[in-house]
């Protein structure tokens, strides 16, 4: 997987706001014993308070110079530099005069056209306006205009955050560790949402998985447009897409859970003659 990949991935977790809510928890633990109570027994507790105190290392660090940003500053430009992405309520601090404006726009039009052709295939009575020539020249801006900007520490942020972000799920997943929250749910989007209760976030999602599909389907298809070196040759086949209508169906409806405004198959279907 690519680092441009691997970003989106850390992106759409990020904006779950499930890091911040880890973030709180790790303050808790570091300050006071009222959240999380660990004994260094040497055993299971003992490896879950490793395991966190690495986590605050590589999620959190400081910076080290007066050129060094916050952590979680990096990560925030990284997603607007790549993606033209923000987190809500932490714009201030972005730097704005470097920003991938195209990103989304793009990225619009390619999933117009990608329903275009799944209604197409579904009904075959309707009038085709599909253009699988517009659709390979889409993917090749998008692929072209990411790779421009995997510039500088991109890709060894990436590795780093990859492995933090990683290791954030593993812990709400892991019973132990919720068990000494006291939280007894067992699905992972019911554990995002009582972890986040559970440190005051009060959070205005409560579908986390949704965001949680949408970094695995963005980071797979962004994996898969820069894998080929130009979408407009014949063995490059960008009319494939239209056959992977379950795929982008479920990436639309992750994709409208966070942009309500936003429904590529209604916009598809627009613009098909009636």
């Amino acid at each position: 997987m690519s680092s441009v990949a691997n970003a989106s991935r850390l992106l759409y977790i990020e904006k779950s706001r499930i890091i911040d809510a880890i973030g709180l928890l790790l303050k808790s633990y570091r300050t006071s014993g009222q959240r999380i109570r660990l004994r260094h027994d040497g055993g299971e507790e003992q490896n879950l308070i490793n395991r966190l105190n690495r986590l605050i290392v590589d999620l959190f660090h400081k910076p080290e110079t007066s050129i060094d940003l916050e952590a979680e500053n990096e990560r925030l430009n990284m997603y607007y530099r790549l993606f033209g992405e923000t987190i809500d309520g932490k714009t201030e601090l972005l730097f704005p005069s470097d920003t991938n404006q195209n990103f989304k726009n793009t990225f619009r039009d390619i999933m117009i056209n990608i329903f275009e052709g799944i209604h197409e295939r579904r009904d075959p009575q309707k009038v085709k306006i599909s253009d699988p020539n517009r659709l390979a020249c889409l993917l090749n801006n998008l692929r072209d205009n990411l790779k421009d900007r995997n510039l500088n520490d991109v890709t060894r942020n990436v590795i780093k955050w990859t492995k933090a972000f990683y290791e954030v799920i593993a812990l709400i997943k892991d019973d132990k560790f919720m068990g000494a929250l006291s939280i007894t749910e067992t699905t992972l989007n019911e554990r995002a949402y009582m972890l986040s209760v559970q440190v005051g976030m009060e959070p205005k999602i409560t579908n986390f998985e949704s965001y949680f599909d949408l970094s695995r389907r963005m980071s797979w298809f962004l994996t898969n447009i820069q894998q080929v070196a130009d979408w407009r040759t014949p063995g490059a086949n960008a009319e494939q897409w239209y056959d992977n209508g379950s795929f982008f169906r479920a990436l639309n409806d992750s994709w409208h859970t966070m942009y309500p405004d936003t429904d590529f198959s209604k916009l598809a279907l627009e613009k098909m003659p009636r």
